[in-house]
């Protein structure tokens, strides 16, 4: 059943099939319960393609002491966006993330240099803030936690911030110092960082349950689960088809909307070929099945 409202800016576009990506998942297995959330995308014939990926969600409790958060960023990351949070442990904030605020701009917009990253901001409930330092090696960090202040970047005395990192410290380990501004007083610290990296490998399979292409002329995001609870978050570029071997039926695919955030959700069946279009009568995104040959 689909959602009576639902929209996506975007106009039809003719499909054309281009190299196809290529995708695994074992739904037998819960998606994104840790907090370590790693988005894994698989491409074919050594393909590569530069996504957005969220990398980490870290809820720390400070009190006093000095906490450092090692953060370990995808091979060529770039573009990279952190959000700190600071909150009363008892009111702590784990429902919105920076990746799903940030997941609903268009990648060109969201990798220039200008744009404004204010509106993707978090709400702090706490009454104090931290100091926080990044750093690029585990050396520096743990000199951070014997007093040392020399890093990459520091942040001021703040309660929620979200900004973006330069050049310097990009790095394949990013350690994140967090030191709270006020004694004797607990709180939490919400830590997440998202980058754009690219995400290639390789396939030697090829038998798959279902496919699904893009037919807009729009890169298209939407999310797989098998339970309608745990969701993989995918990114299909325009004129693009997808391929996936899933270890469990049904399936379940939700489609993001970038002008009201809502989503669209359908169900897949095994062994059948799909098509994301514009629907001009619904106004929306919509999934339909191409019957076989």
């Amino acid at each position: 059943m689909l959602p009576k409202k639902a929209t996506f800016n975007t106009k039809a576009g003719a499909f054309a099939l281009l190299p196809r990506n290529h995708f695994y998942l074992d739904m037998k297995k819960p998606l994104f319960t840790s907090i370590v959330a790693y988005f894994l995308v698989i491409f074919s014939l050594h393909a590569q393609t530069t996504m957005l990926q969220e990398v980490i969600t870290d809820y720390t409790n400070l009190r006093n002491k000095s906490k450092v958060v090692a953060v370990t960023l995808p091979a060529g990351a770039k573009a990279v966006f952190y959000r700190i949070t600071t909150f009363n442990t008892e009111k702590v904030n784990t429902t919105e993330k920076l990746f799903g605020s940030l997941r609903v701009v268009l990648p060109l917009k969201l990798q220039a240099e200008g744009y404004d990253l204010s509106s993707h901001g978090l709400a702090s409930t706490a009454n104090s803030g931290v100091e926080a330092f990044f750093f690029t090696d585990l050396g520096a960090a743990n000199r951070f936690r014997e007093g040392s202040e020399v890093a990459c970047k520091k942040i001021d005395n703040t309660r929620s911030i979200v900004g973006r990192l330069e050049t310097p410290c990009q790095s394949e380990m990013l350690y994140v110092g967090l030191r709270p501004t006020k004694k004797d007083e607990s709180i939490t610290v919400k830590v997440e960082v998202v980058a754009f990296a690219p995400v290639r490998t390789n396939s030697d399979v090829d038998r798959y349950p279902f496919t699904i292409q893009n037919e807009t002329d729009t890169e298209l995001s939407y999310e797989i689960s098998g339970n309608r609870i745990n969701w993989e978050t995918f990114f299909l570029p325009a004129m693009r088809k997808a391929e996936f071997k899933l270890a469990a039926t049904p399936m379940y695919l939700r489609v993001s909307t970038q002008q009201n955030k809502t989503t669209v959700e359908y169900q897949l069946v095994s062994g059948k070929q799909y098509r994301l279009y514009w629907n001009k009568n619904k106004q929306q995104v919509d999934l339909g099945e191409i019957p076989k040959k």
